[in-house]
């Protein structure tokens, strides 16, 4: 691939830029007196979208339910029917095609419990795990038979290992080991999703070893209703302690892995991509990492990991957008999940917090992203004119657009062939026709050879 080495720098201010509507402001939807935590988040196929999330009620464990049609959120309710001075931890939500909703928890990290909604009523809650020891971290998946796919890790053997089971609509399936922890290498923190063919792909974090020969990587499995393969270290960096790690499956059963590096300072990634599993990459390295979530969208593959709280990227294929961060409060624990043209996050700061992400506006998918361009600008909003300094170090085609909120080009900065060398272009606020364009959002693309990079600009007075 031919690599163009440039950078574009617009003086009006800084925004994260992405798609052509960035996520929408964050919205408490739990908004309880208790603190609220570890929430969780789906859709089903009309949109809706479904979440739960733990409480401490009068140091009562409660598990919480919501639901959003599109207009509104329901009153949370708690589904969990806990009587007792028990904890409740890490619930995790799936809704199957007939639309029944149906959530597992941890319990007091002994027990996991599910329960189902079909219509108003919920189950009562039912110990699926039934193992002498402690079992905690329940992560759900659903095929498209409408079976749910359930992990876990447990303690039974006195190491922890990684726990599987299934619903078939009727009941579930006794337990079954899919790890086999030999001495002191230990598993923990699984996370699962199904392909097409409804087999279940599962990662889990694995370590081994005493003092200066501990080490954590992450371990991939896949199991096709008869057997499951053999373990394959798939997130193994020399000197990179790996922690958590999430899995998603895209729309051609090849899997998607991130993983975050011990001590919440980097997050990184892998994919298979029907043969081998892609080399390591650092898509994030700072103090704002944290457990990673990564959902991939249904209808044409653009993906999405969010870590820490509020931070993101968007990745098709290899392409990988710059990160960006959510208006919203400080947190932990994002959950996300995508549905037709959206994605959905939420995650935990005293109440639970939601933001939604629309894929739409002037860009084709692939367009979207951008592609090793770097993006500075300063100040935003402005009122009078823009400046665009870049540099090219070949000779190529480059063009520079403005567009309004609409998506309908507003003016032409730069259409031609340029030789290499910096350039600087500037827009004084007029459209093609030589009129002075009102207040409001319009949008910088920089296009030259395949890459190409869009900015958000605030036009005002």
């Amino acid at each position: 691939m031919i690599r163009f080495q440039y950078i574009i720098w617009v003086c009006i201010g800084l925004c994260s830029p992405v798609f052509i509507l960035a996520w929408t402001e964050a919205d408490n939807i739990a908004n309880t007196p208790e603190r609220s935590n570890y929430p969780a988040i789906t859709t089903d196929n009309d949109g809706d979208v479904y979440v739960v999330w733990s409480e401490d009620y009068l140091e009562i464990g409660k598990i919480f339910y919501t639901h959003y049609d599109g207009l509104f959120w329901s009153e949370p309710i708690d589904i969990s029917r806990n009587e007792l001075w028990w904890p409740l931890y890490a619930p995790d939500i799936e809704v199957d095609g007939t639309g029944r909703i149906h959530v597992v928890w941890d319990c007091n990290s002994s027990e996991i419990y599910w329960s189902y909604c079909d219509g108003d009523t919920w189950s009562i809650p039912v110990n699926i795990s039934n193992t002498p020891g402690g079992s905690t971290g329940p992560r759900t998946a659903i095929d498209r038979y409408g079976r749910i796919h359930l992990v876990w890790h447990d303690n039974t053997t006195g190491r922890c290992e990684v726990y599987y089971c299934m619903y078939d609509g009727e009941s579930w399936q006794e337990p079954q080991r899919i790890t086999n922890g030999i001495g002191e290498k230990k598993n923990f923190w699984p996370d699962t999703d199904v392909d097409s063919s409804g087999y279940t792909h599962v990662v889990w974090g694995h370590y081994g070893g005493t003092g200066s020969e501990l080490d954590y990587w992450i371990q991939y499995s896949r199991y096709n209703g008869i057997s499951w393969t053999s373990p394959v270290d798939i997130l193994r960096i020399e000197g990179k302690h790996m922690a958590e790690a999430d899995i998603v499956i895209d729309i051609e059963d090849h899997p998607h892995v991130v993983a975050e590096k011990w001590n919440y300072n980097g997050i990184y990634y892998t994919r298979y991509n029907g043969e081998t599993w892609s080399e390591p990459y650092l898509i994030y390295e700072g103090n704002h990492a944290g457990r990673p979530d990564i959902a991939i969208e249904p209808s044409n593959g653009l993906g999405c990991v969010v870590w820490g709280c509020r931070y993101y990227r968007f990745f098709n294929d290899t392409i990988w957008d710059s990160a960006g961060c959510i208006v919203g409060p400080d947190g932990v624990l994002p959950s996300l999940t995508a549905g037709i043209g959206t994605f959905h996050l939420v995650w935990a700061s005293g109440d639970i917090w939601y933001s939604k992400h629309t894929v739409t506006g002037i860009e084709s998918l692939e367009d979207s992203l951008q592609k090793e361009i770097e993006l500075k600008s300063i100040p935003n909003p402005f009122d009078s004119g823009i400046m665009v300094q870049f540099a090219l170090f070949e000779k190529i085609g480059v063009v520079i657009k403005v567009y309004n909120a609409l998506g309908q080009e507003v003016k032409v900065l730069v259409n031609d062939l340029l030789c290499s060398g910096p350039y600087e272009v500037v827009w004084d606020g007029k459209d093609n026709l030589g009129r002075t364009v009102s207040c409001g959002v319009y949008f910088l693309r920089f296009t030259t050879g395949e890459y190409i990079a869009t900015q958000k600009l605030l036009k005002v007075r």
